[in-house]
């Protein structure tokens, strides 16, 4: 039998989650918090990050407006002025928190050494060479280690949630002993990061596929701009693989040029600032050169820069390049936009609340409103902590915990069902099927037809026996396919509205 009862679950456990844990624990150690991992905790998108934060921290050679600013206008003016302001004006105190949780930045002459990025007007960028992403988790890990009201449990992939009395109970598959498990809380925090992994080309870790979205449209919960895909201008195209090494924007802001088969800098054709214009505007730049040359070469090219200097700025790139061949001070870098980040999501208030006011998002599954179309460099890592620490404080102010009510369940686990390796096939056809279906659409006007396609998939899947099958293959599959379904029709949604203001 299983009876587990916890106050907070935490779905996910990268920054978001991770973050939001520390912050609750301190304010209420009286609360019992549980983080769910779907697989290692050390795979995850946090990870990947290498630029590092944006935070302005001279009003000197800076400002809090120029930040909001960059960050209004990288998002076409279409981001919620009154969440920037916030986030970005608060964005010092949550770099304090991590400098007081260990997280050293990178300093020269002993002051922060700040880069320069894409849409950036002035060097805010805090970093710690360019893993960023991977020391600020494994710092978060280590400080989580002090938290003796926080358990940390991997391989716990989350397929399903349901309300009942006011308290939610989840459907978790335990990967290792491949049994079905139930846990109940009060809370429930979504943190599960992106869906770059709907697509063939991404920066995102695998099992990225957005089940964030999946179980917001379970719960019936708002969902905005969920189409708003960004994608990242330099990945790697060196070599094939998943995910697609992503060479920073931080590489651009040291000096890197990009360049076209003629060895041509073109980014300047479509925006006087060249490579240090804003994510969606550099990578159109190189799909129109894509077009025009017909064929991918495209490359950065750092010939020109000193090799020590990106052997200290940027060892962790420099040194994977080099695996594969490329050493970045001798030879060019082909590099091509992969599908990076998911600007929309779960809609939020500045607490982090959704629409289901017991039910938090945090991180890159959620909208927030401070993106708008378009993320702007090393943004989402503090945005992460800013709706951590307001859903934290959110939270501590309610003192009841679920330890003080009477919830008795009797559920018996469940094993996983048996999986063969046709069926196992079968599954990855559809998956793969999917993933084709909307790199295909991304790329034409017709989106109705592909929209059309991806449903008709999503039937054949449905009246499959495969799909009534308990086992984790089966619900990866099942979000894969109800995801790129919702993010088609979203994107359709979109160009008819804008073909309507076009009329």
């Amino acid at each position: 039998m299983c009876k587990t009862h916890t106050d907070v679950i935490i779905v996910g456990a990268g920054i978001g989650g991770l973050s939001f844990a520390l912050y609750l624990s301190k304010l209420r150690p009286d609360l019992n918090l549980k983080i769910l991992a779907k697989t290692q905790i050390t795979i995850c998108n946090t990870r990947l990050a290498q630029g590092g934060i944006a935070s302005v921290q001279s009003h000197t050679n800076d400002s809090f407006q120029s930040h909001i600013d960059d960050t209004y206008r990288a998002g076409h003016k279409k981001g919620n002025l009154e969440v920037i302001q916030k986030v970005i004006k608060d964005a010092p105190n949550r770099i304090n928190d991590l400098i007081h949780w260990g997280l050293l930045f990178d300093k020269t002459n002993n002051k922060f050494d700040l880069h320069k990025e894409g849409g950036h007007q002035y060097h805010r960028i805090l970093h710690t060479k360019d893993q960023t992403g991977k020391n600020l988790h494994e710092c978060l890990i280590e400080k989580l280690k002090t938290a003796s009201s926080v358990d940390i449990l991997e391989y716990q992939q989350v397929e399903n949630i349901e309300k009942k009395d006011k308290i939610f109970r989840l459907k978790i598959a335990n990967l290792k002993t491949k049994q079905y498990n139930h846990i109940l809380s009060s809370k429930v925090i979504i943190a599960t990061g992106g869906c770059g992994q709907l697509f063939t080309q991404t920066t995102n870790s695998l099992g990225s596929i957005g089940e964030g979205i999946y179980f917001a449209n379970q719960l019936e919960l708002k969902i905005k701009d969920f189409e708003k895909i960004q994608f990242h201008p330099t990945s790697f195209n060196g070599a094939d693989l998943n995910p697609s090494f992503l060479i920073s924007e931080a590489a651009r802001g040291l000096g890197a040029h990009l360049i076209n088969e003629k060895h041509q800098r073109f980014v300047f054709k479509y925006d006087s600032r060249g490579e240090l214009a804003p994510r969606d505007i550099v990578s159109n730049a190189i799909w129109k050169e894509i077009s025009i040359q017909q064929n991918e070469n495209i490359f950065l090219d750092f010939t020109h820069l000193k090799s020590q200097e990106l052997r200290n700025a940027l060892p962790f790139i420099y040194k994977t390049c080099k695996s594969y061949g490329y050493d970045l001070s001798e030879h060019l870098i082909p590099v091509k936009p992969a599908a990076h980040y998911q600007c929309g999501g779960m809609q939020v208030n500045l607490n982090g609340e959704t629409s289901e006011k017991s039910i938090f998002a945090i991180g890159e599954c959620a909208y927030t409103g401070l993106h708008g179309d378009n993320r702007l460099a090393s943004n989402s890592l503090l945005e992460s902590l800013y709706f951590a620490h307001a859903a934290a404080q959110r939270i501590a102010k309610e003192h009841q915990s679920i330890k003080n009510k009477s919830h008795n369940i009797n559920i018996i686990q469940k094993p996983f069902s048996n999986i063969s390796l046709n069926q196992e096939e079968a599954l990855n056809h559809y998956r793969d099927k999917a993933k084709q279906i909307i790199v295909i659409a991304y790329q034409s006007d017709d989106l109705k037809k592909y929209y059309r396609d991806i449903i008709d998939l999503l039937e054949s899947f449905k009246s499959s026996k495969l799909s009534v099958q308990s086992h984790p293959k089966v619900f990866e599959t099942k979000v894969v396919l109800e995801n790129v379904a919702c993010l088609l029709h979203k994107k359709h949604l979109q160009n008819l509205d804008r073909k309507t203001l076009e009329v």
